[in-house]
């Protein structure tokens, strides 16, 4: 049609809408969960206390009571992890943006640089929430100190508490799978090793799903209150009380992490290796915490 040149909406491309996929902010349930606390230096220091599960002596009428040793108490530090990133803008550049999603329309610098920042601080805020969540599920993480160097922080999680099952055992499709005794024997290894039960389980909804359709949970659910259909209306409530292991967070964030080639990669079995790596994930988490 003639004079249709400069009206978009009569050329045969037409952008007519903007989905907008920018990452948002995790629910940031390990973040909330640790309380934050500034320092003046960047030398990190923390005390570590051990307390015992002993109990007062008997002892004969009108004896001296026996004296006892204070709890154990160790130190432990660390250099404090930096993490920062920019924008460019300048003048020419934000003067000149075009609203998303319009051919015509331009965004003021104040709004651009609004959304910057927004973005920016999101993106922190995902760094931290992923370090808190390498504390919990694998005891610590590697980090870049000044001039490259790689350090690496340990929160003193015993190896015990750090479970990766067999291949056989695998919830997914291990010959010999029994999630049911395998959080039971996590829960033990809690009560033995702090006198505590798990107060959170944390799980994403993969996890969730092979749990509803195990048939061990199921036959137990058939011979409880929660054999009435509860168990896909509110399968985390139904499974954490059935087993016994506080509140169940689903937890389905995932994060876009930068990692170091330890060795040489090359195609084949090497590969397949790293990829197989890479997808590994440890499922479920107890957390027994203090209020």
């Amino acid at each position: 049609m003639k004079g249709s040149e400069g009206i978009p909406a009569l050329k045969l491309t037409v952008l007519n809408k903007l989905i907008r996929k920018f990452p948002t902010a995790p629910t940031m349930f390990f973040s909330n969960m640790f309380p934050s606390q500034n320092y003046d230096s960047d030398n990190i220091r923390w005390e570590i206390e051990y307390g015992s599960a002993g109990m007062t002596p008997f002892v004969a009428p009108g004896a001296p009571a026996p004296a006892i040793g204070l709890d154990g108490v160790g130190e432990a530090s660390a250099k404090a992890a930096y993490f920062k990133e920019k924008m460019y803008f300048d003048e020419e550049f934000l003067n000149n943006l075009r609203e998303p999603g319009t051919t015509a329309k331009y965004l003021t610098a104040e709004r651009q640089l609004a959304r910057g920042m927004q973005k920016l601080r999101n993106r922190c805020d995902r760094r931290r929430e992923w370090m808190m969540s390498q504390m919990v599920t694998q005891g610590g993480f590697s980090y870049l100190a000044k001039g490259g160097t790689r350090l690496a922080v340990s929160y003193g999680i015993p190896e015990s508490h750090l479970v990766t099952l067999a291949a056989d055992r695998q919830w997914d499709d291990g010959a010999s799978k029994n999630p049911v005794e395998d959080i039971f024997d996590a829960k033990t290894t809690l009560q033995d090793d702090a006198g505590v039960t798990p107060k959170y389980a944390m799980l994403n909804s993969n996890l969730l799903k092979l749990l509803v359709l195990d048939t061990d949970i199921q036959a137990l659910l058939q011979k409880s209150a929660f054999g009435n259909g509860d168990l896909f209306a509110n399968p985390s409530q139904v499974i954490g009380s059935l087993l016994g292991v506080g509140n169940i967070q689903v937890y389905d964030e995932t994060f876009e992490v930068t990692g170091w080639l330890l060795s040489n990669v090359t195609g084949g079995s090497s590969l397949k290796s790293l990829l197989t790596m890479l997808l590994t994930l440890k499922l479920v988490v107890l957390c027994a915490l203090s209020t």
